[in-house]
């Protein structure tokens, strides 16, 4: 394999009227890579052997600057070390790969890698199968002749074989292999994750009732840590008040509730698609339902202001719990005074300010249409499961439902 300029890194830069200049150290530096490829060639017959054998000898893949420095000098290289690491670092990453030091050379390896560990369950099989003959090690006419054999047709058979036998004696013994035992390590690891991701996928779409539990799981932790559906919802999975939450949004939540992996699945019990949001009462119906009596309440008290003025009575411009529960009773006593309060109190200080009323402002009348379905009862349910069935069953069809609250209670939501 020729040695080339393909993998020199950056060497010019456009100006404003568009003519390329170039730098008189890009130009240094483009012509002492070219000299240290040479160098290394004349000294081990390619950049690849050189690599693995002196640069690279644990196999890490990268070289930091004062590796590369080093070992330059250690193959008595008569430029400087540091203008050709920073040529090469193209990326500035503070490390070489062999890629940035020869791409042509680096691109072979990387497809005889692969060739090796897709042919090969590991270095004795590799012997073994080049060799042919029952030997513990492979000669240079093994090797090339087993590759053909097996389908290689990258070429450059010799200097794959000189970059593996890094001990020179003309053979290589499974001592020489150990980057393929790494090799296929890692591959059994991504296929034993992938596998598993396929049977969790699969268990995921298929096993209701695992859908099923792992809601239930979520709301009680919801409803143990934040008090109320209402503030979970404003606290962790709506933050900015939207009445909507996407479900990058929603995953996103999820994972800092500590539930990321359960996150695909709890959407999956809401029913939606990956473009359609969810809201309040994908959650939790009846929270939902008590937040649009609500705000339906405040706009017959004539808006946030004037409503807040109501609950304020002794205009000190916050309410506390005693005060809040007493007027709330007082104007409809049906409404949850306490899950409210709890609500709106995001901030958990005891007391009720005007900002606390306002997310009602962000999107006027958005929780009224909720109230359509509320006249709607549950189904009879024998169990829970099924009651939880039902549900989901409803909300995948994108509808708002409100049950009895005493079937809710039985199911344990």
């Amino acid at each position: 394999m020729a040695d080339d300029d393909s993998s020199a890194g950056s060497e010019s830069e456009v100006s404003s009227n568009g003519e390329e200049i170039e730098h008189d150290e890009a130009v240094e530096g483009r012509r002492q890579a070219r000299m240290l490829r040479k160098v290394l060639t004349r000294l081990e017959g390619s950049v690849l052997r050189a690599w693995r054998k002196a640069f690279d000898a644990e196999g890490d893949g990268r070289i930091n600057e004062f590796q590369f420095v080093r070992l330059c000098r250690q193959v008595k290289f008569l430029g400087d070390p540091y203008l050709v690491f920073r040529f090469l670092d193209d990326d500035a990453s503070g490390e070489l790969t062999l890629e940035e030091v020869h791409k042509e050379q680096n691109d072979l390896w990387a497809a005889f890698v692969d060739f090796c560990a897709e042919n090969f369950a590991g270095s004795l099989d590799m012997i073994q199968k080049l060799n042919g003959a029952g030997e513990r090690r492979v000669s240079a006419k093994h090797f090339q002749e087993g590759l053909h054999r097996y389908g290689w047709t990258g070429g450059y058979e010799l200097l794959l074989f000189d970059a593996v036998d890094l001990g020179g004696d003309g053979f290589i013994e499974s001592g020489d292999l150990k980057w393929l035992d790494i090799q296929q390590k890692r591959a059994k690891i991504k296929r034993t994750a992938r596998q598993r991701a396929m049977r969790d996928r699969k268990k995921q779409t298929w096993d209701p009732k695992l859908v099923m539990e792992t809601l239930a799981d979520f709301k009680k932790h919801l409803r143990r840590t934040y008090g109320s559906y209402l503030r979970a919802w404003r606290l962790v999975l709506s933050p900015n008040d939207s009445v909507t939450v996407s479900r990058t949004q929603f995953l996103t939540a999820c994972s800092a509730l500590g539930f990321k992996d359960a996150g695909k699945v709890l959407w999956r019990a809401f029913g939606r698609d990956e473009l359609s949001p969810i809201s309040l009462d994908f959650l939790d119906p009846e929270s939902a339902e008590v937040l649009a009596h609500f705000q339906q309440l405040v706009q017959q008290l004539g808006g946030v202001s004037a409503a807040f003025r109501v609950f304020d009575k002794k205009d000190v411009k916050r309410i506390k719990m005693p005060e809040f529960i007493s007027t709330l009773n007082s104007l409809d006593a049906s409404l949850p005074a306490k899950q409210l309060f709890y609500g709106l109190d995001t901030d958990a200080n005891g007391r009720l300010e005007i900002e606390d009323f306002k997310f009602l402002e962000k999107h006027p009348c958005s929780f009224i249409p909720l109230l359509q379905g509320s006249s709607r009862t549950a189904p009879s349910m024998n169990n829970e499961f099924e009651f939880m069935l039902s549900l989901v069953s409803v909300l995948r069809h994108g509808l708002p439902w409100f049950g009895d609250r005493t079937a809710g209670a039985r199911a344990g939501i």
